[in-house]
């Protein structure tokens, strides 16, 4: 089984903070219209040297040292290829990294995106050291999340992140999103 889109947009926003990215654009799209799923984040950290974009699609490269190997970036490139789509990485240091992954919406294979409000949460409250805009593209709407007008909206940055405020703040994104994508919830049905 696939591992579902939202973990992998997780998984490049923690890279991004890793990175010192002090501002972090994350773009969900999911056309009908396109034919096409996938996401784009881009940052403005450390960035990857022109020589080292190959090896972060390595799997058996990673500059961790808790394991010899990394198939984050290497696993969601397949995931692209095997359901008809791409997969672009691009990066200048210290200005921007850039990472695309699409597949064919219709493509059988095509992984769904898993719980979207919660994955948004998630990239939210581990990234506090700057800017975090979210928007999710759908063929008729957009729907923006932007930390820096969350921020100003409750006057005080500390308190965007107690618990009860992020479960508020990912149950009115899960409202607004319901509309375009209906997602699993994964309730035990007695």
């Amino acid at each position: 089984m696939m591992q579902e889109l939202s973990m992998h947009v997780v998984d490049i926003v923690a890279n991004s903070i890793k990175a010192e990215a002090t501002e972090i654009a994350v773009t969900i799209i999911e056309s009908e219209v396109d034919d096409k799923r996938g996401f784009k984040v881009v940052d403005n950290g450390i960035g990857i040297k022109a020589d080292m974009l190959d090896k972060v699609l390595d799997p058996f490269y990673t500059t961790r040292t808790t394991r010899r190997f990394g198939l984050g970036l290497p696993l969601l490139k397949m995931t692209c290829t095997m359901c008809d789509g791409e997969f672009i990485a691009s990066s200048i240091p210290w200005e921007k990294t850039e990472i695309e992954a699409y597949c064919k919406r219709s493509h059988l294979d095509t992984p769904g995106w898993g719980q979207m409000a919660a994955m948004w949460m998630e990239c939210f409250s581990a990234f506090r050291g700057g800017r975090l805009l979210f928007t999710f593209e759908f063929d008729s709407k957009d729907v923006v999340m932007d930390s820096e007008e969350i921020k100003q909206a409750l006057g005080d940055e500390e308190l965007c992140y107690e618990p009860s405020v992020l479960i508020q703040l990912r149950d009115m994104l899960a409202n607004q999103l319901r509309e375009y994508i209906r997602e699993e919830t994964y309730e035990i049905i007695k």
